[in-house]
């Protein structure tokens, strides 16, 4: 069963893909402490779904990053079966080769992050797509599930 799930920054965009998918968000807290820390709860049982996690890395990208990861360790510890960290904006994208002695590869520093918090695929877009292009989510499981996919490591998907 697929369940779809949204951080704080983009849950206009989350709420559109999960109507084009005929699914229904679902229900979470996020809140934060005094000092700034996140909390998030999944307040719907997600044992053994198929859970895509929309969260844009952008405006407060370290912010939305670590939502992110909390979000994931959640579904992790929820018992999720897959989790997919849909990502329509991939902040430290343009960080994706070492071009100069001393720098990070900070875009696969944050794929490994994700994939250490427990995400199984990483989906993002380029910034120039229409939002009808991003709701393919639903075409893009089914293309899955049809063939029987099952991943045990992460990948990237990206589309141009």
């Amino acid at each position: 069963m697929m369940k779809i799930l949204t951080g704080t920054c983009h849950p206009e965009l989350a709420d559109l893909i999960a109507k084009s998918a005929n699914v229904q968000l679902c229900e979470t807290e996020i809140t934060r402490f005094p000092d700034n820390e996140i909390f998030v709860k999944i307040t719907e049982n997600v044992r053994g779904a198929d859970l895509f996690i929309v969260q844009s890395l952008s405006l407060n990208p370290n912010d939305m990053l670590m939502e992110l990861l909390i979000m994931i360790d959640a579904a992790k510890r929820a018992s999720a079966d897959r989790i997919t960290a849909v990502l329509p904006y991939y902040g430290y994208a343009r960080q994706d080769r070492k071009d100069q002695p001393r720098v990070p590869i900070t875009a696969k520093l944050v794929a490994n992050v994700l994939v250490a918090a427990g995400a199984n695929l990483l989906r993002h877009w380029s910034p120039n797509k229409k939002i009808e292009d991003m709701l393919q989510i639903k075409k893009y499981i089914s293309s899955l599930e049809k063939g029987g996919f099952k991943v045990k490591k992460a990948i990237l998907i990206y589309t141009k």
